[in-house]
C-alpha cells in the first residue's frame, strides 16, 4: 500500500514538470527546459522534497550510467542498511581543530556525517524520473536488482531541503501543476 501511493506521487510529480515544461513555465530554467537532460540531481532534489512532504523519506544516490554521472533516489522503507557514521571533530587532528576554531567553517565539529555503501540500499526502490536520457522508461520504479549492472553506484546523500532560491523556485512551479 504505501509502495504503490509513493509510485502514485512520484509519477503526479513527473506529470506535473512534463506539464510546466510544456506550458514553458520553465523556460526561465536552463536546465529544465530541457527535462529530462542534464538535470538528474535537481530533479531527485525536487522530488526528495515532495516524496519528503508526503511522509517519504529518501536517499540521493550518485553514480554512472555509460560513461557519465547520474543521480537518482532510494525510498527508506526501512531496508537501508546502517552507514559508517563519523563527526569531523572524530577525523580531524587535534593540532589542526585549533586552526578551524580560529578560523571558522561551515563544517560543525559536532555534527555526524554518514558514509553509505552499496550494500547498504542493494534492496531498496529505486526511483529515477530522467531514466529516459539513458533509454530507460521515463519513470523507473523498480528494485535495485534490475537495472545494478547498468547503474554504477559511487555515494549516498541523506535528503537536504532544497539548497538554493533557483531550485525552491522550480519547487514551486512545479507543485502548482500537480493535479490534486
Amino acid at each position: 500500500m504505501y509502495e504503490e501511493k509513493l509510485k502514485n506521487l512520484v509519477y503526479q510529480f513527473w506529470n506535473a514538470i512534463i506539464k510546466a515544461r510544456n506550458a514553458g513555465d520553465l523556460d526561465w530554467d536552463e536546465r529544465f527546459a530541457n527535462f529530462p537532460t542534464a538535470c538528474c540531481r535537481d530533479a531527485s532534489d525536487l522530488l526528495g522534497k515532495y516524496l519528503y512532504e508526503n511522509g517519504y523519506n529518501t536517499l540521493s544516490i550518485y553514480g554512472e550510467c555509460q560513461g557519465s554521472t547520474h543521480r537518482w533516489l532510494v525510498w527508506d522503507d526501512g531496508q537501508i542498511g546502517h552507514p559508517e557514521t563519523w563527526r569531523f571533530k572524530d577525523v580531524v587532528p587535534s593540532e589542526m581543530m585549533k586552526y578551524y576554531d580560529l578560523y571558522g567553517g561551515n563544517i560543525s565539529p559536532q555534527q555526524s556525517y554518514y558514509r553509505y555503501s552499496e550494500s547498504d540500499i542493494e534492496n531498496c526502490l529505486i526511483i529515477d524520473i530522467t531514466a529516459d536520457q539513458f533509454a530507460d522508461s521515463p519513470v523507473y520504479c523498480d528494485y535495485w536488482q534490475p537495472i545494478r549492472e547498468k547503474y554504477k553506484f559511487a555515494s549516498a546523500d541523506n535528503y537536504e531541503d532544497l539548497r538554493t532560491n533557483r531550485l525552491q523556485n522550480l519547487y514551486k512551479t512545479i507543485v502548482n501543476f500537480i493535479d490534486k
